[in-house]
């Protein structure tokens, strides 16, 4: 029962850290995709 209590924040904590890792690719990838946009309008 200890043993499973220690594990369960660092599951959290891992978990807090994907979910982070995955929200800073996608605000990434949503940038770039805005910022290309608005140079290809520039070009027009």
């Amino acid at each position: 029962m200890r043993v499973v209590y220690n594990h369960q924040p660092n599951k959290i904590l891992f978990t807090l850290f994907i979910f982070k890792k995955i929200k800073f690719s996608i605000d990434k990838l949503f940038f770039n995709r805005t910022f290309t946009t608005q140079n290809k309008n520039n070009d027009f």
